[in-house]
């Protein structure tokens, strides 16, 4: 399940007390685990000339579902100053300050990890660490976990000691643990697709002489 955040900035206006006024957030399709972040029910409302409260938000629906387009609706009425001094909203109705709308929600979606700096691979059996001179590889890469917030596997890095220069250097094998996160959509091969952008390795046994029990890498596709 990937994570989204949808958002937007409108105003609620009507006529008089206890007029209702709707604004729409649109989800992606698939939206699962919407929670609505702001505004709540109940949300106290200032006008945009006056200062006073003037509305209160009364209700927050989700519709759609399926091949419908998944939206919520928040809806707030005319309420305090616009009933207890209507003669002040007679002839223009109520407007009011500028409001934020935001919903967190998830979508099952497939995530990709590029396994050769540039593409997008489902699942990759193996993946470059070293971009610039392919030094450093994951090899023989086992996933138990995939398309979510994070993907977890293990395998070897296999990684050339450079000694004495990395042209006649020899590879070595490390048994490693490693966790990919932060999917965002991005262009990978002229295609958008969500991609995993950060890369933690984690050494489980023995490790390169100097080098730290764990590391990260930048994942996201490069650009080409």
């Amino acid at each position: 399940m990937v994570p989204h955040k949808a958002s937007r900035v409108d105003y609620f206006e009507g006529a008089g007390c206890g007029t209702p006024s709707t604004v729409v957030l649109y989800l992606r399709r698939g939206a699962r685990r919407v929670r609505v972040q702001s505004p709540t029910i109940g949300t106290a409302i200032r006008g945009a000339d006056t200062g006073q409260v003037v509305a209160r938000v009364s209700a927050i629906d989700l519709e759609g579902a399926g091949d419908r387009q998944p939206v919520v609706r928040v809806t707030a009425a005319g309420s305090d100053d616009v009933c207890t001094n209507p003669e002040a909203y007679a002839d223009f109705g109520w407007t009011t300050r500028d409001v934020r709308f935001a919903a967190a929600y998830r979508t099952r979606e497939r995530v990709y990890l590029p396994s050769r700096c540039y593409n997008a691979a489902y699942t990759p059996r193996s993946v470059i660490l070293a971009c610039g001179d392919g030094n450093a590889w994951l090899r023989n890469m086992r996933w138990s976990a995939w398309d979510g917030r994070v993907a977890r596997g293990r395998g070897s890095s296999y990684e050339n000691d450079c000694i004495p220069f990395c042209a006649a250097g020899q590879f070595h094998w490390y048994p490693v643990r490693d966790v990919a996160s932060k999917p965002k959509l991005q262009t990978c091969e002229g295609r958008r697709r969500h991609v995993y952008q950060r890369l933690r390795v984690t050494y489980t046994g023995r490790r390169p002489p100097g080098k730290p029990a764990s590391f990260r890498r930048r994942s996201g596709c490069l650009d080409i």
